[in-house]
């Protein structure tokens, strides 16, 4: 696990905002981490935090594992959640 530096890695950095763009998110730069992979986990997701485009106000804690679909989680620490139907975001929340 490692807070990612936004400004000097883009290969990251693309990936996140590119998922979160297309469902309306803006992500908050200084909040992503990335988890993976290592030992029983050959994967990488992402958690951080970003606001609704259209609502600044509203604010989303989020997991993004990278070709699978992005989640709003209650806290980084809960990125193991992954993969709660329920909670998928799919599109645009507004």
């Amino acid at each position: 696990m490692g807070l990612l530096n936004w400004k000097h890695e883009q290969y990251h950095r693309e990936k996140i905002t590119r998922a979160l763009k297309v469902r309306g998110l803006i992500p908050d730069p200084n909040s992503w981490e990335v988890h993976g992979p290592h030992e029983g986990m050959n994967y990488q997701v992402y958690t951080g935090y970003a606001t609704d485009k259209d609502n600044p106000n509203d604010t989303y804690c989020l997991v993004f594992w990278p070709g699978r679909g992005v989640w709003e989680i209650d806290d980084p620490s809960d990125w193991w959640k992954k993969g709660e139907p329920e909670r998928r975001i799919t599109q645009y929340l507004t």
